[in-house]
C-alpha cells in the first residue's frame, strides 16, 4: 500500500520481459485510455517458456505460445469466466484501481490472478495488444521452489477453483444480486 505510482505489474520472479516491456505497455495504455476511458490495464501477448534444470542452471527446452489466438483489443469478460486469459508478468495495471477493489487475495496459494483479474474486469476493460513483450516460465519436472504453482500444483489449482466459485455464488445468494459466482456458473454452464 506504500506504493506511490499510477500503474503497477506483478513479476513473478522466474518470468520475463523483452527489452522495451514498460515503454510499449505504458505508451499502449496512454493512447488505450485516451480513446477509452474505461481501460484501466494492458496486457500483451506471451509466450510460454518450456525449462529444465541440470544442476544449477535452466536449460529451455521450447518456446510456444500462450494467450495470441486473442486479437488486439479489449478483452471479453466472459473469457475471463471460462479460465484466466493471461499470467501477471503480462499485466499492467491503474494502482488506484487495484485498490478500489481489493489488492491480490493472499490467502489464496493459486488462483490468486485469475481472482483478481475478475474483480478487476468488473470495473474497467482491459487492452490486449499484439506485441509479443512477456515471457511465461514452466518447469514441468520440477518440484518446490523451482517448479511453477500452474504446472507442480494442479490438484490445489481445481481446489482452489472451486473453492472461488462456490465462494462468489455463496455472495450472490446471501446478497441477492447477479455477481461473479451466478456469471460464471451460468457462463460454465450453457451448452455448446
Amino acid at each position: 500500500n506504500r506504493l506511490n505510482t499510477d500503474l503497477a505489474i506483478i513479476h513473478d520472479d522466474d518470468d520475463s520481459w523483452a527489452s522495451g516491456f514498460l515503454h510499449i505497455m505504458t505508451t499502449t495504455y496512454m493512447l488505450k485510455k485516451k480513446e477509452c476511458p474505461s481501460i484501466g490495464g494492458v496486457v500483451c501477448y506471451v509466450n510460454r517458456v518450456l525449462e529444465h534444470l541440470e544442476g544449477n542452471t535452466i536449460k529451455i527446452n521450447k518456446v510456444t505460445r500462450f494467450n495470441q489466438d486473442n486479437k488486439e483489443g479489449l478483452i471479453p469478460l466472459k473469457l475471463m469466466f471460462h479460465q484466466n486469459q493471461f499470467p501477471p508478468i503480462a499485466f499492467i495495471f491503474e494502482l488506484k484501481k487495484c485498490k478500489e477493489i481489493g489488492m491480490y487475495d493472499e490467502c489464496l496459494p493459486v488462483l490468486g490472478d485469475w481472482d483478481f483479474n475478475l474483480r478487476f474486469m468488473t470495473h474497467s476493460d482491459i487492452w490486449l495488444t499484439a506485441h509479443n513483450l512477456a515471457f511465461y516460465h514452466h518447469r514441468p519436472q520440477s518440484t518446490g521452489d523451482m517448479g511453477n504453482s500452474v504446472i507442480a500444483g494442479a490438484n490445489k489449482h481445481q481446489l482452489y477453483r472451486i473453492y472461488l466459485e462456490n465462494k462468489w455464488l455463496r455472495n450472490d445468494i446471501q446478497t441477492g444480486h447477479l455477481g461473479l459466482g451466478t456469471l460464471i456458473y451460468s457462463q460454465n454452464n450453457v451448452k455448446k
